[in-house]
């Protein structure tokens, strides 16, 4: 499925580029000329850096508004106090199915999570977190019993993914047993629609508006009017 998202997105860029040809403007100082150095395989030491590097990078860039983000959807789910359906994120959320409803995306919570997503993509993963997961009870945890919790769940999440491992060579998975269902948010996020409303809304999510970051780089490049383009 991923990989599907991957050339589907290549394939209408270029479609895209193909259709509007003639449309941008072909100024010269809007092309250039970028010289490739020679492919060689990389060094394992080159691979740690540049992922540090990005690692870095993503930190820094992108944890500060996708924490500020979620932040601002758990303060919209808690005003007015009360049921987090009737709550004011709610409210806008459930306007927005109706537009989507012939994509199969009916439940507010999935339709919700694609307004923060004009921030950044990412954001659409930790405001389903809080939409779905939300209001499963929790209980306080003092500071080494919370550090333990994290370092558990850090644990399981580092084994499943190294027994997911084979499927990436069509081998079957050393992961959980076929009959155990899956657990929190992918449970719920099954539970909350059919696998053809949850490629639609993938498919929907990888097209629609760019985000802030985006619309800013093609301002700064193009112009007011063709981040507006993009936009619309």
């Amino acid at each position: 499925v991923v990989l599907g998202l991957y050339v589907l997105g290549m394939f209408l860029g270029l479609a895209t580029a193909f259709l509007t040809r003639g449309l941008v403007p072909q100024d010269s100082d809007l092309t250039g000329v970028m010289e490739l150095p020679p492919y060689r395989f990389p060094t394992w030491k080159a691979i740690s850096r540049q992922a540090w590097l990005r690692t870095q990078s993503f930190l820094k860039d992108a944890a500060g508004p996708i924490l500020g983000a979620v932040l601002l959807v758990w303060f919209l789910h808690q005003v007015p106090p009360g049921r987090a359906d009737q709550s004011l994120y709610a409210r806008v959320s459930q306007m927005l199915t109706v537009p989507l409803a012939p994509l199969g995306i009916t439940d507010w919570r999935l339709a919700g999570a694609l307004m923060p997503g004009f921030i950044a993509k990412e954001v659409v993963i930790g405001t389903l977190g809080v939409s779905f997961l939300g209001e499963e009870a929790t209980a306080p945890l003092a500071l080494t019993p919370g550090l333990q919790q994290l370092a558990l769940g850090l644990g399981e999440a580092v084994k499943s993914t190294a027994l997911a491992v084979p499927q990436l060579f069509g081998l079957p998975s050393a992961g959980l047993p076929a009959d155990e269902s899956p657990q929190g948010l992918q449970g719920a996020l099954a539970q909350s629609c059919p696998p053809a409303s949850a490629l639609a809304f993938l498919i929907f999510l990888l097209l629609y508006t760019p985000c802030v970051a985006t619309l800013a780089a093609i301002d700064q490049e193009f112009g007011r009017r063709w981040a507006l383009i993009c936009l619309v």
